[in-house]
């Protein structure tokens, strides 16, 4: 069974970018707002997000599921972060095999069983 991510990002063609590159490997729920991300963040193994969410941001979200972010600014948001569960920060531009390492670290690190699934 593959690990269940949910990917937030305000902007629709980098979710729909990393959600063709991811959904070999994962089960995938997209979501483009906090608020819709808040309705699927219980069902899901991970998160992959970006840093700024239109005026939002996804610190409503952090805690309840490992965590990649991806930001133009990393030392804003690793501060903002540092009491949740997110284990990794990515600068952006972020390439795939970053993230894609990034994911299947954060799933082992967190619960271990569910990363099975990840190649």
């Amino acid at each position: 069974m593959k690990p269940k991510l949910l990917i937030l990002d305000d902007e629709l063609p980098i979710v729909r970018a990393f959600e063709r590159c991811l959904k070999y490997t994962y089960d995938v729920v997209t979501a483009t707002n906090v608020r819709d991300a808040a309705a699927l963040i219980g069902s899901v193994d991970v998160l992959l997000t970006d840093w700024n969410i239109g005026a939002d941001t996804p610190m409503t979200l952090l805690g309840r599921v490992p965590t990649v972010i991806l930001t133009g600014n990393p030392d804003r948001a690793a501060k903002a972060v540092r009491s949740s569960t997110v284990c990794v920060v990515i600068a952006k531009p972020a390439y795939n095999d970053l993230v894609i390492a990034s994911l299947r670290a954060v799933l082992e690190a967190h619960c271990g069983d569910c990363a099975s699934g990840a190649p």
